[in-house]
């Protein structure tokens, strides 16, 4: 473990990452190891073991964590050493907790969520293994680095990877295991690899093929009903034309003579109002004999007291224009007067 003779004490980086350090130093761990370098703090090397019930379960990968100078206010930065088929060696990998996403680390994590964060995205399918730094080997070849990553030995620890983490004893390994998890952090340790899950699909789509072919049999069975949908056709086709053909001989009589005096109705009274008023400005003679030539035959003789009513209301209406004429000219008068005085 290192000293930190050579870093400032009084610093709040120096002083959090000596008490993570004395921490993991005394959490004996089965799922992972890490400490800082003896003459640098801000670099740590650590073992992690991968998860169970995935093709990295008998894998043991070791690699690198780097501290920024303002942690715990800025994320670290983790790079794999060992060969893992899921990222690339020697290269920061892009996860939501490391430099990539500042936005969305938070100060109150550490070395040990950063750890069991990098275990937990270990066992992202396909889809969700992009980024920076992120490799998608095949089942087979993953299941082999993690065989062989057992024997890997680090040049600057001067360890295995076995030596750093030895295997855990299988009657308290699911103890340790559940005893370490962080409140907030799920882990997802019984995960399925991606290709495994995809082959269990296999034998339901064949049965649901099978079942579509079977359930495709059914499909004369509507036709029976098309049949049946004929029928009503001519039913309901047949008491139509003759409706139609019924209502439209005495409807189209009776519309005719309706429309013929409502276009009549308008163009008289202006003649006759024109008349009683005696403005000879507003009535000229060839306007209302255009008018009055036009009605004459049609609806003059039939309809005779719609136009008296017209006229009545626009002889009102005419006399209370007038009307409010004199008394604005009285006041403007008066104005006039005031004016004068």
């Amino acid at each position: 473990m290192a000293t930190a003779t050579s870093h400032n004490k009084k610093s709040s980086a120096v002083k959090r990452i000596l008490s993570e350090a004395r921490e993991l130093s005394e959490d004996q761990s089965d799922l992972y190891t890490a400490a800082p370098l003896e003459d640098n703090i801000f670099e740590w090397h650590f073992t992690l073991r991968g998860p169970a019930n995935t093709e990295f379960a008998d894998g043991l990968y070791h690699g690198r964590i780097l501290l920024p100078a303002e942690y715990p206010m800025r994320p670290p930065n983790l790079m794999l050493l060992t060969p893992n088929g899921r990222w690339e060696l020697n290269k920061k990998i892009c996860l939501t907790f490391t430099g990539f996403h500042e936005e969305m680390w938070q100060p109150a994590w550490g070395i040990r969520t950063a750890l069991l964060g990098l275990q937990t995205f270990m066992t992202a399918k396909a889809e969700a293994a992009v980024g920076i730094g992120s490799l998608d080997y095949p089942v087979q070849a993953r299941q082999k680095l993690a065989t062989e990553s057992r024997k890997w030995k680090c040049d600057l620890c001067e360890k295995t990877t076995l030596e750093m983490l030895p295997d855990p004893d299988p009657q308290q390994g699911e103890q340790k295991q559940q005893e370490i998890l962080p409140d907030g952090l799920q882990v997802d340790l019984n995960a399925q690899s991606h290709k495994s899950q995809s082959a269990q699909p296999q034998p339901p789509a064949s049965s649901l093929a099978s079942s579509d072919a079977n359930s495709s049999a059914p499909a004369p069975v509507p036709a029976c009903p098309s049949t049946e949908s004929a029928q009503p056709q001519p039913q309901v086709s047949a008491p139509a034309p003759p409706a139609a053909v019924t209502s439209d001989a005495p409807i189209a009589p009776v519309a005719a003579p309706v429309a013929a005096p409502v276009v009549a109705t308008p163009s008289p009274p202006p003649a006759p109002q024109l008349q009683h008023r005696r403005s000879a400005p507003i009535a000229p003679p060839s306007k209302s004999s255009s008018f009055a030539a036009t009605p004459a035959p049609s609806a003059v003789p039939t309809q005779t007291t719609l136009p008296n009513r017209a006229i009545s209301a626009t002889e009102r209406k005419l006399i209370l224009i007038d009307n409010c004429i004199k008394a604005l000219g009285i006041l403007v008068a008066l104005l006039i007067v005031k004016r004068l005085i």
